[in-house]
Parts: structure tokens; C-alpha cells; sequence
């Protein structure tokens, strides 16, 4: 009886260390993810480049990110999705310290594409992972996973502009992020030391059924189109929103990195309520209706053209659709529980076929036309989503 105690309350911890673990990987994703777009402006100096090719960045990010998540979906459910996270997560912090040295722009795109094999590897089987082994509360812990999130990508922009205002280089704050990470890392390889207590699920699908199965579905189709035109939202907005205010409404550099913050404020805040809106109301209901009144206010704001409005109603825009991505995770792995990493392998494929595209392509269009055409069109990406929900089932497969 005593044993057994013991050996629950092992359990107990080893689950806390795991889910804190990995939520800090996350956190310190979320942190390079957003720390970008206030350095643009000055990676765009230093380097003489247009603002398509600024956002080659994160395209060449995305290239890595959609290689590495087409293998996981093919590998996902047969190797240890822990091993492959450090893996992923070790390369993230070499990449993050190549970049603080790359002396050349040419040089800077290639590590952005092994930056985004070491990045994605870990965000998409992170979700997969808690999944796995939090089956029972993997909603909840899934939306605490993205608030994570959340809160270090609105940290990032912070911690940029304050670095930058304080006289560093742009390189020295990736590197710096990469001396913190390293703790992380090993606090993440120890949580695993105690993972022999945590019950794990078995597979009972064939090695290529499972991926084959899922690819003739058609709502996982749906969902990736759905996660596509979203994250292309997203991304476009997260990249370019800081240039957007202190270029095109010259507002200061201060207010510019503050609009990312405060959208992630919205993004944090809409990730921590879902999940209990969620208990009384259907998904495909909550992203149908918030998807087009997001995409409304954040009209309204772009088209006042003033800053604080924009701000204002770019915040009610992530209040709002903040939770899509946890949402479309939850809806997947509920329907094909027992291949929870071939379908969040999925739909990052589609995450990142929409970031390789939609970044730079709202820069292509500032660039020839207009920064305020460039930034409605990332805000029309969000409103097709309206159309796509009419098709989109939460029942389980």
C-alpha cells in the first residue's frame, strides 16, 4: 500500500516536471518568434535589403519547419516523441547563437532554415506530446501549453526593444536567448529520467495506415485549410504590424514593439477562457463567428489609420481568434487519438506552408502597392475562414 502511494505521488511529480518542462520549451519558442519583427528594421539596414526579402526570413524558417513536420508525420508515432523534442530543441540553440555570427545576409537565411527544422520539431510535437500523455486533460493542458506560448511571445517584442533601446546589437539578443535556453534544455532531459510511472498509449494502427488513413480524410484537409489561412493571418500580422506603425503611421518605436505586446495580451487572454468556453460550445461554432467579427475590428482598426485605434482593435482581433490554433489541435487529436503525431504533423505542415508564404507575400504587397494593402490583405485571410467552418465537424472520427 505504502509502495503504491509512493509510487502515485512519483507519478504526480514526474507529470509536473514533464508539463513544466515542456511548456518552458515553448516559452522560449515563443520568445524567438516574436523578437523578430522589432529587430526588422534594423536587419533591413544592416544588410541593405527590400521588405520581400526581410521576409525571406521566416520563409526559409518555414522551408525547414515543413521538411522536419513531413517527417514527423511518417515518424511521429514510432519513435520517442521526447528524444526527437531534445533534438530539436539542442539544434534551436545552435541555430540561435549561428545567427548572432552570421556575417552575411546569404548566411542568415541558411541557419533560418535549420533554425526552422529545430524550432518546429519541438512546437509541433510538443502538442503531440502532451497529448499523448495527458490524454484525459490534454484540452486543458493544450491551451495552457499555448498560453505559454503566448506569454513569452509577448515578451519578445519587450525584451527586443528593450535590448535595442539599451545599445545592443540585434545579433547579441538571439544569443543571449540561447544562454537561457540551455537550462531549459536540461531541465527538460531530467523530466524524462521519471517517465517509466507515466502510463503511455499504445498504437494499434500499422506503421503506414496511420498516415495514409488520415491523408484521405477529408476533415483533416479541412482542418489544415482552416490552420493555413489562419497562421497566414497570423504571421503577417506578428511580422510586419511593428514596421507597419512606425513607417507607415510613424508612430514611435516604442508604440510599435508595445501594438505586438498588447496583440498577444488579447492572444493569452483568449487562450486561457476557451478552454471553458469550449465545455458549453461547439469549436467549429466559436471559430466560425470570431474568426469574421475579428477580422471586422481589425478592418475597422487598419482603415481608421490611426495608431491607437489600430492597437485597440488589433488587440480585440487576438482576444478573439488567439485560441484558433489550440482549438484546431484539440478538434484533431480528439478525432484520431490513437495518431495524435501523424495529425498534429499535419496541420504544422500546413502552419508552415502559410508561414514560408504569407509573411513575404504581405511584404511583396507593401513593397509594390502599399503597407496598408499589405496589412488588409492578412486580415482578409482571417475572414475566409468563416466560410470553411460551415463544413468543419467536432465529433470524433
Amino acid at each position: 500500500m505504502e509502495s503504491e502511494k509512493t509510487k502515485n505521488i512519483q507519478s504526480e511529480n514526474t507529470g509536473l516536471l514533464i508539463r513544466i518542462s515542456t511548456y518552458l520549451l515553448m516559452f522560449s519558442f515563443a520568445i524567438s518568434a516574436t523578437m523578430l519583427s522589432p529587430m526588422m528594421p534594423e536587419i533591413i539596414k544592416q544588410f541593405s535589403i527590400k521588405l520581400s526579402q526581410g521576409g525571406l526570413i521566416l520563409t526559409l524558417q518555414s522551408v525547414g519547419g515543413i521538411l522536419v513536420v513531413a517527417l514527423a508525420g511518417i515518424f511521429a508515432d514510432r519513435l520517442s516523441k521526447s528524444r526527437l523534442i531534445l533534438l530539436g530543441f539542442s539544434l534551436y540553440i545552435l541555430c540561435l547563437y549561428l545567427i548572432s555570427i552570421a556575417p552575411l545576409f546569404s548566411v542568415l537565411l541558411a541557419v533560418s532554415f535549420f533554425f526552422g527544422l529545430g524550432s518546429r520539431l519541438v512546437d509541433t510535437l510538443s502538442n503531440a506530446y502532451i497529448s499523448d500523455i495527458f490524454p484525459e486533460k490534454k484540452g486543458r493542458y493544450l491551451n495552457i501549453l499555448h498560453s505559454v506560448f503566448g506569454v513569452g511571445a509577448l515578451i519578445g517584442p519587450i525584451y527586443t526593444r528593450v535590448l535595442l533601446d539599451s545599445g545592443f546589437a540585434w545579433q547579441q539578443i538571439f544569443r543571449f536567448l540561447g544562454y537561457a535556453s540551455l537550462p531549459i534544455l536540461l531541465l527538460f532531459y531530467l523530466s524524462q529520467r521519471g517517465r517509466n510511472v507515466i502510463i503511455h498509449k499504445e498504437n494499434h494502427l500499422g506503421e503506414q495506415e496511420h498516415l495514409t488513413t488520415l491523408l484521405r480524410n477529408k476533415q483533416i484537409w479541412l482542418l489544415s485549410i482552416i490552420m493555413f489561412f489562419y497562421v497566414g493571418h497570423q504571421s503577417g500580422i506578428m511580422l510586419w504590424i511593428p514596421m507597419y506603425i512606425e513607417t507607415y503611421l510613424k508612430g514611435s518605436a516604442f508604440l510599435a514593439s508595445l501594438a505586438l505586446s498588447i496583440y498577444w495580451v488579447g492572444m493569452i487572454i483568449s487562450r486561457m477562457t476557451f478552454s471553458y468556453i469550449t465545455r458549453n460550445h461547439k469549436n467549429s461554432v466559436l471559430i466560425k463567428w470570431t474568426s469574421l467579427i475579428g477580422s471586422i475590428l481589425l478592418f475597422i482598426g487598419l482603415y481608421s489609420k490611426q495608431t491607437w485605434l489600430v492597437i485597440i482593435f488589433l488587440a480585440l482581433s487576438g482576444l478573439l481568434t488567439g485560441a484558433f490554433i489550440p482549438l484546431l489541435i484539440d478538434v484533431a487529436s480528439s478525432k484520431y487519438p490513437r495518431n495524435t503525431g501523424a495529425a498534429t504533423s499535419i496541420l504544422y505542415f500546413s502552419l508552415n506552408t502559410s508561414i514560408m508564404i504569407f509573411p513575404w507575400l504581405v511584404g511583396l504587397i507593401a513593397e509594390n502597392i502599399s503597407f496598408q494593402w499589405g496589412m488588409l490583405f492578412a486580415t482578409a485571410s482571417l475572414s475566409i475562414i468563416f466560410f470553411f467552418t460551415y463544413f468543419m465537424k467536432d465529433e470524433e472520427a
